[in-house]
């Protein structure tokens, strides 16, 4: 039976979420949304924010929170995480597509988040599955405090979500090729196995997406992969804003 998603609800609901934080992020205390923050997110009145969990078998194994905003109408995707033992099985993508009916349902049109530019599996799920665009890029948006940044500067993509956009499209074939930024196939292996060459991929990536993003006028919309001889390789798609 697959995982249930539901809002949170009670003391130990939130206790389990902020504890998941540190089990999926490392996360120190400090960093992590507390558990009173979690309650206040889940009120039903005011409605400050969204917060949901996944349940296999009673226990939380992923969660997606979401922030209201003072712009009417847009919300902020604050955290989104599944654990290792529960990834490529379409969790994330439940507790997405949870979050936009329930966003919709509470007038809600556009959701803003910030995700990894170099996680192919994130761009793969925001950008290709999502239809979101990233439209600015953001150097240093974190500090460099939890386990898993090992070291990498924390950039990331600002990407933004129409829920009342038709579901996302393979694009046609153009006359032109659109601009490709070529990112790690396995961030977080090259992470484990070659901090060095991680921190090379950021450096040299992160003037480009400024250029194209920032300075540009271009957005990111999707992830192209490529396989042959032995290797995969993962792509950034531009295009224009």
């Amino acid at each position: 039976m697959p995982p249930i998603i539901r809002p949170l609800a009670g003391q130990d609901d939130f206790a389990a979420c902020a504890a998941l934080e540190q089990e999926i992020w490392g996360l120190d205390e400090l960093n992590a949304v507390s558990p009173i923050t979690l309650h206040a997110l889940g009120l039903r009145r005011p409605r400050l924010g969204l917060t949901l969990g996944a349940f296999d078998q009673g226990r939380m194994v992923g969660l997606c929170v979401m922030l209201g905003s003072l712009e009417p109408g847009v919300a902020y995707g604050h955290m989104l995480g599944v654990l290792p033992g529960w990834r490529d099985q379409g969790l994330g993508r439940r507790l997405i597509e949870r979050a936009q009916a329930d966003l919709r349902a509470m007038g809600v049109g556009v959701v803003y988040i910030t995700f990894e530019p170099l996680e192919a599996r994130n761009a793969h799920l925001y950008l290709n599955v999502w239809g979101g665009r990233a439209v600015a890029y953001d150097r240093d948006h974190f500090p460099q405090t939890a386990k898993m940044h090992q070291g990498l500067p924390v950039d990331r993509f600002i990407a933004r979500f129409d829920l009342n956009a038709p579901p996302p499209v393979a694009p046609p074939l153009a006359d032109a090729a659109p601009p490709l930024v070529e990112i790690p196939a396995d961030l977080q292996a090259l992470k484990a196995g070659d901090p060095a060459a991680a921190l090379a991929w950021r450096m040299n990536t992160r003037p480009v997406f400024e250029r194209y993003l920032n300075d540009g006028g271009l957005a990111a919309v999707g992830l192209r992969v490529e396989a042959g001889d032995g290797r995969r390789r993962c792509f950034i798609v531009l295009e224009r804003a």
